[in-house]
C-alpha cells in the first residue's frame, strides 16, 4: 500500500466499522428476517462477514512493489 492511500484506508475503514453495528441490529432485531426460508437467513447472516474478507483483500497487493 502506498503512503497516500492510507487516508482512504482509514476511511473506507471508518466506513465499515459504522455500518456493523446497524447491519446487526438489522439482522438480529427485524420480523421479516426471521421469517425467510434457510438459504436466504443463511444468505444474509454471511453477506457482513463477506464483506469484511472483501475489504481486506482489497487492501492486499501481491507480487514485487
Amino acid at each position: 500500500m502506498d503512503v497516500f492511500e492510507v487516508p482512504f484506508a482509514l476511511l473506507t475503514f471508518l466506513g465499515l466499522v459504522a455500518i456493523a453495528p446497524v447491519w446487526f441490529w438489522y439482522i438480529n432485531n427485524f420480523q421479516t428476517v426471521d421469517s425467510l426460508s434457510p438459504e436466504s437467513t443463511f444468505l444474509v447472516n454471511i453477506t457482513f462477514p463477506l464483506l469484511a474478507l472483501l475489504y481486506l483483500a482489497s487492501w492486499l497487493e501481491g507480487g514485487p512493489a
